[in-house]
């Protein structure tokens, strides 16, 4: 029984965790262009050299980092440290909706190894 128990915990944890991300979509390679942080709200805004990733046609040309949908504070670390580098991240952005701003909402991001 106990084993039954550990087993469907598992089977749940792995299809909510799937379904925590299924929103969102990754960008193909890019490099960190322009970062404008220190807004009151909290959120970071940066392009990329590259094809802006942005299934939700949204109407600016950059990346918002939101509190409500990403840890803004490591999100902008990984972008200092990769446009430092010059490395290639990839964006994770949400394709159900656009910042307040107009720019598409990064969910996550990969920092590349170079």
């Amino acid at each position: 029984m106990k084993n039954l128990f550990g087993i469907l915990s598992l089977v749940l944890l792995i299809v909510l965790s799937s379904n925590v991300f299924a929103d969102q979509e990754w960008s193909s390679k890019v490099k960190v262009g322009e970062i404008n942080a220190g807004y009151k709200e909290g959120f970071v805004v940066f392009s990329v050299l590259g094809t802006l990733h942005n299934p939700k046609n949204c109407s600016a040309n950059m990346y918002s980092v939101n509190i409500g949908s990403a840890d803004v504070n490591s999100v902008l670390l990984l972008l200092l440290s990769a446009q430092t580098r010059a490395a290639d991240i990839q964006v994770a952005v949400d394709t159900t909706k656009c910042g307040q701003y107009g720019h598409a909402i990064v969910t996550r991001i990969k920092l590349l190894p170079l």
